[in-house]
């Protein structure tokens, strides 16, 4: 094994003064190879890989990560090319990271197409690292607001959305009369029109 280290030795050397090859030349013919670790931030895992004296990484298949959109691979604060940068040493690559804004849809009535007392519709936004306070509604007239659903049978109650949750939400409102439950679109029974503003 060692006369065939320093036969490649000798071989570099004379190929060097035959065609001018650099020090780069000869490192990536018999110098050490590097490794390129890549730190996910996440669960997923990527595979470690070897990479020749200023050969190139190969870059690897997009990780998902749920509620997130994916950056890119950095060293530090710059993003890493995989066609432009060389690797000349063991790095490691770290994946960033941008928490995706979705909407939550309140309904006031379980239907979009149902009569509008007033404002039927509101929308706000939340990210999986936020745990957003829901709106609360003011009582209009005999009416009272119950509670939120995320179904409009109203069978599903919603008081929070945890932190660390994610995707589009569509939030129902369900009222109550007198100690009775309206019901708005779903029996035949529409909830009668009132000229009460909210409060």
């Amino acid at each position: 094994m060692k006369r065939v280290f320093l036969t490649l030795l000798l071989l570099s050397v004379v190929a060097s003064s035959l065609c001018g090859c650099n020090a780069d030349y000869i490192k990536a013919l018999i110098g050490p190879r590097s490794s390129v670790s890549f730190d996910t931030k996440c669960d997923v895992t990527v595979p470690t890989q070897t990479v020749a004296y200023a050969g190139k990484a190969q870059e690897p298949k997009t990780p998902q990560r749920d509620g997130y959109e994916f950056l890119g691979w950095f060293i530090g604060d710059e993003k890493w090319s995989f066609s432009g940068h060389s690797v000349t040493e063991d790095i490691t690559l770290s994946a960033r990271w941008s928490p995706i804004e979705y909407t939550i849809k309140y309904l006031y009535l379980p239907s979009e197409t149902a009569p509008v007392l007033f404002n039927n519709t509101l929308t706000d936004k939340y990210t999986i690292e936020s745990s957003p306070n829901l709106y609360v509604p003011n009582n209009f007239g005999a009416y009272a607001f119950s509670g939120w659903y995320s179904n409009p049978e109203l069978t599903e109650a919603v008081t929070s959305i945890p932190l660390g949750s994610f995707g589009d939400k569509t939030l129902y409102a369900k009222w109550e009369i007198n100690g009775m439950n309206p019901s708005i679109g779903n029996s035949g029974i529409d909830l009668p029109l009132v000229d009460i503003e909210p409060g």
